[in-house]
């Protein structure tokens, strides 16, 4: 981590991303099998049905983000600002099963709409919220923001709240 950020900085890099040093699913995935919320078997994420509830509740960590945070506050690393890549709900939605591995794609909460739109969307705006609360300045997204969620007015203040998150 240090490395890379302070390979960056000599670069001179004016918005870096913080390093995913790691799977960049296994990043936000692991916290939430840490809180029991997810089990982990054989490099696959899985979600009982009874800990739906769990995904809502579980407190978000990203620790490569604090990581890098720290990095660069230690360091005295002067960056225009720090950019968070956060991976979508469709992308982290694939890769939790609730069924047998064996049935691929049909076998993950990406085939329930429900999971996708009630839980990992706002799981992922959690994120969002959480790295620029952390002062990351910019939010890369590679999904349309809008099109994640059922209410379109509480999508739009909460657009213009984290106006830092831009699809792209």
């Amino acid at each position: 981590m240090k490395r890379a950020l302070v390979d960056m900085h000599e670069i001179s890099l004016d918005v870096p991303p913080y390093p995913q040093l790691n799977n960049f699913i296994e990043i936000y995935l692991r916290p939430l099998e840490a809180e029991k919320c997810l089990s982990y078997n054989r490099g696959l994420f899985f979600l009982s049905l009874d800990k739906i509830d769990c995904l809502n509740k579980a407190s978000i960590s990203i620790r490569e983000a604090e990581d890098a945070i720290r990095v660069v506050r230690d360091l005295g690393l002067v960056f225009n600002a720090l950019k968070a890549p956060v991976t979508g709900p469709f992308t982290l939605a694939s890769r939790v099963y609730i069924d047998s591995a064996d049935r691929g794609l049909t076998a993950t909460c990406l085939a329930k709409k429900d999971l996708v739109l009630e839980v990992f969307s706002k799981f992922v705006a959690r994120l969002i919220d959480h790295v620029i609360h952390l002062g990351i300045q910019h939010c890369l997204y590679r999904r349309t923001c809008v099109q994640l969620y059922h209410r379109p007015k509480e999508d739009t203040v909460w657009l213009q709240r984290t106006r830092y998150c831009r699809g792209s």
